[in-house]
């Protein structure tokens, strides 16, 4: 039975494998990360669950990674496709949806086995989306001017990324925030920011 098992997409059977290596492992057969998805979030999930299949994990963790891992991913996907439609045109949301992004990037840098803190920090990422939200609406619905104070600061976006970076284990922080800072520098760039010093 053991001899049965098929090798994982690395070559090797490795009976460790999480859900977030092989969804690295779609990612990388699709040709990249979002920009490498294919236009059917159905064809996306069914080949998902393909990958999970031929991992051979064992029944507990083949139903995790199908169901956790991928169903997760699909409805995650469909919620933030039915936002683009609903939002599309607005910068000021894209920024947002940006920092929304990397911050679910920044949590799936936790060790295998260490599922929990990763839903705790993808929970935290969807909570601060959504109160940015909420701003957004509440600047809309008061009518600012000309819009010209709307957009989020760029130096409280790196704060709080910092702030989540030092929530993540210690030698995983600063790959943390070297992240936070190459994002910052960009975000400047693009809003035209100047910063209050260099980091």
């Amino acid at each position: 039975m053991m001899n049965q098992r098929r090798k994982s997409s690395t070559g090797n059977y490795n009976p460790s494998v999480s859900k977030n290596d092989v969804q690295r492992d779609i990612k990388r057969e699709r040709g990249g990360g979002s920009g490498g998805r294919s236009e059917d979030p159905r064809r996306d999930l069914e080949l998902c669950r393909q990958q999970c299949r031929e991992e051979e994990l064992g029944h507990r963790q083949q139903q995790k990674c199908q169901n956790s891992g991928c169903e997760e991913e699909y409805e995650e996907r469909r919620r933030r496709e039915k936002e683009e439609e609903r939002e599309s045109g607005n910068p000021q949301i894209e920024y947002s949806r940006k920092q929304y992004e990397q911050c679910r990037e920044q949590c799936q840098t936790y060790e295998h086995g260490k599922r929990k803190e990763e839903q705790r920090c993808q929970r935290r990422c969807r909570e601060q989306y959504e109160e940015q939200q909420r701003e957004q609406e509440e600047r809309a619905h008061g009518g600012g001017g000309d819009g010209e104070q709307d957009h989020h600061d760029p130096e409280q976006q790196f704060r709080q990324c910092l702030e989540l970076c030092d929530k993540q284990p210690h030698r995983q922080r600063p790959q943390c925030r070297r992240r936070c800072k190459r994002q910052f520098r960009e975000d400047k760039r693009e809003h035209g920011v100047v910063m209050m010093e260099e980091i």
